[in-house]
């Protein structure tokens, strides 16, 4: 048996405040370079726990893979009572990965700027779907337009009962 030896990144906590795959798939390399990663969910859980195949309900292979060497905690940040939860993780945490929109962090009260505020050394990253121009922010990405912006429309999205099909 190999002894498992900690990365690079051992020692560095990261709270996980992404869904379905660009930031879960951030996270899951800094896990997989030794860093802790704690992935906050709401109640309903990522959207890529449903994703097929799946073995088991809540399963799918894409989740698991995209959440492996990660902690789970779920946390309704819409309740008044996460925010001391929230809180408490941000302030020994070194890192907090979110792929929201800055208004709606904001809105919840957990903007860059009051993170900051909880922990000055908070390396505080967004990751969106969007850009930052004016442009790029009117509505909301969808997983439509997003799928299609990706070129991925076609390989993911088919008939439900076969192999590789995506029901969200």
């Amino acid at each position: 048996m190999s002894e498992t030896k900690p990365g690079p990144l051992a020692g560095i906590k990261i709270l996980d405040l992404t869904t379905v795959v660009l930031g879960p798939l951030a996270t899951q390399i800094l896990g997989d370079l030794g860093a802790e990663v704690i992935k906050i969910e709401a109640p309903g859980g990522d959207i890529m726990r449903y994703a097929e195949p799946a073995r088991h309900r809540e399963m799918g292979h894409v989740f698991l893979n995209l959440n492996r060497n990660k902690r789970s905690l779920v946390l309704d940040l819409k309740q008044a009572d996460a925010a001391p939860v929230l809180s408490a993780l941000v302030r020994q945490s070194d890192v907090l990965m979110h792929n929201m929109r800055p208004q709606a962090m904001a809105r919840l009260g957990f903007g860059g700027e009051r993170l900051h505020e909880v922990n000055p050394r908070l390396v505080y990253c967004s990751a969106r779907a969007t850009g930052r121009t004016a442009r790029s922010l009117i509505g909301r990405p969808s997983t439509t337009s997003s799928k299609a912006a990706a070129g991925s429309w076609h390989s993911r999205w088919r008939p439900a009962g076969r192999h590789g099909s995506f029901r969200p």
